[in-house]
């Protein structure tokens, strides 16, 4: 008995183009063919006049169509789009007539020519995840859980040194703030400043949230407060972050936080914050380079005027320790 002959393989099946959709869903007409733009190089025609050259890549399979098509529409189809692409890329205005000449590839391939990478023959690679990996996708996998309501929060004032609190106009979000008092002048709602003052001495920032009946955990001791200049941070555990702006420039750095005696409904914490008295017609120190500053005021040019300040300048000492003032007195 004869054996019986395997079957022979399927046909390869041809894939079928993808249809292009456009924002409602509805199919489009048109064809997509990537083309990868190499960079413009120098070379020579066959009558040694200068010119230029870009490589232009497509895939194999649309070459294979502009031979089969004994029209030539596709063929010229394809020059069309490759001149289009160039337009696009190096902002160019190409004349639409052309020729092929019968070459394979104009110039040295070895040289300058548009390579593509043909990701389908790398072998696949598996590497081990690092812990850092581990962490970031459990942390994206994690559900996230909605934050509560930032803390309350109240601006008070000590109009002078001693003086009891009392409470801030509101406005402490405005973009008018900080605000600038003069001395015998409209207070801005800071009445209880002396008229000759023009800022209070101190700057309370009160901070409260709502406290369960028994609690005796209170939950700034698990927050984080900063001070600025100008505003105080708040950012506690799942709750919403807090920026409290300041009507007036604060010593940040000599900034205290007190925990308050908790009422049966509320924990409180006072943001403490020394105003900083600095006068407000003291001008900032040039240092020693004032031509410099002069010409940074002027945008950066030298004029005559600069010209002459650098003139007057007395030249940088040769000794390291006195340009960059390291010499002791």
């Amino acid at each position: 008995k004869a054996p019986t002959p395997f079957p022979p393989p399927p046909p390869e099946k041809k894939k079928k183009p993808t249809k292009r959709l456009d924002n409602e869903g509805n199919e489009v007409e048109g064809v997509s063919v990537p083309v990868s733009i190499g960079p413009p190089r120098g070379c020579a025609d066959n009558k040694g006049t200068a010119s230029i050259v870009v490589d232009c890549v497509v895939n194999p399979s649309v070459l294979a169509e502009c031979v089969n098509d004994e029209t030539g529409a596709q063929r010229d189809f394809i020059c069309q789009l490759a001149l289009t692409y160039v337009e696009q890329k190096y902002k160019l205005e190409l004349d639409r007539k052309y020729k092929l000449p019968r070459m394979k590839y104009k110039g040295d391939p070895e040289e300058g020519a548009q390579y593509v990478r043909d990701s389908s023959k790398e072998a696949s690679k598996v590497a081990e995840a690092s812990p850092g990996d581990v962490h970031r996708a459990r942390k994206a996998a994690a559900p996230k859980m909605a934050l509560g309501p930032a803390p309350d929060a109240e601006l008070w004032y000590a109009p002078m040194r001693g003086a009891a609190l009392v409470r801030a106009p509101d406005g402490t979000s405005d973009d008018a703030w900080p605000v600038v008092l003069l001395p015998r002048g409209p207070r801005e709602g800071f009445d209880a400043i002396p008229a000759d003052a023009d800022r209070p001495r101190d700057l309370v920032v009160r901070l409260s949230l709502p406290r369960d009946r028994g609690s005796k955990r209170d939950p700034f001791a698990s927050g984080k407060v900063a001070a600025s200049a100008f505003a105080v941070r708040a950012v506690m555990p799942g709750r919403e972050k807090l920026v409290v702006r300041l009507p007036f420039g604060v010593e940040a750095t000599a900034a205290v936080a007190r925990h308050r005696k908790p009422s049966a409904s509320r924990w409180v914490l006072d943001v403490e914050l020394p105003v900083d008295q600095t006068d407000f017609a003291a001008a900032a120190d040039p240092g020693s380079k004032q031509a410099r500053v002069a010409r940074a005021l002027r945008g950066g040019k030298k004029d005559a005027a600069g010209k002459a300040d650098d003139a007057a300048a007395a030249p940088a000492p040769a000794a390291p320790e006195d340009r960059y003032g390291l010499r002791e007195a």
